[in-house]
């Protein structure tokens, strides 16, 4: 993974050395937590899931990224580079055949969030999604930059993503 020396998030600016990069993925820090982007073509979201859930960092264990803010959801933007169609933390009761925008939740309890651009709660859906595009119940995953745009999209559990984000919650010291 490579970044520019500096992503200009709004008003926030997170500064990364060269030195401080590896060939390894380095998690980066944003609004008190961590977050990197994991390469894995075909993976389903369950999978994605798992994935983030067995992975560690300073002590904390990550989580499928969940998004609260427009500056957080610029940031992850700008942290995925050219990854299109990544997973993150959001989903629908899986098997229910809610509609499209209703009952959205986030994995690490940060509660729902709603199935549209309106109200207090941030979400930043795609326009005309979530759409259930195959079907009633179809649709039940969140996924980000679909096809690069900034935006969300509701997916299946099919294996047509780049990867997923993965969140850390590292205390402060």
């Amino acid at each position: 993974m490579t970044l520019k020396a500096c992503l200009r998030v709004g008003a926030a600016v997170a500064v990364l050395s060269a030195s401080a990069l590896t060939t390894e993925a380095v998690p980066v820090a944003f609004g008190g937590h961590y977050y990197e982007i994991v390469s894995s073509p075909g993976i389903d979201w369950l999978s994605a899931e798992a994935a983030a859930e067995a992975l560690t960092f300073l002590g904390a264990q990550g989580h499928l990224a969940t998004i609260t803010s427009f500056e957080e959801d610029e940031f992850l933007h700008a942290l995925r580079g050219t990854f299109e169609d990544l997973w993150v933390g959001g989903f629908q009761s899986p098997g229910t055949t809610l509609g499209a925008g209703d009952n959205w939740t986030w994995v690490h309890g940060e509660g729902s969030f709603p199935g549209n651009t309106l109200g207090p709660v941030y979400a930043n859906w795609l326009p005309g999604e979530p759409n259930d595009f195959y079907g009633a119940g179809s649709e039940q995953y969140l996924t980000i930059a679909h096809d690069g745009a900034f935006g969300w999209n509701d997916e299946g559990a099919i294996n047509n993503v780049s990867g997923f984000v993965v969140e850390y919650s590292v205390p402060e010291p």
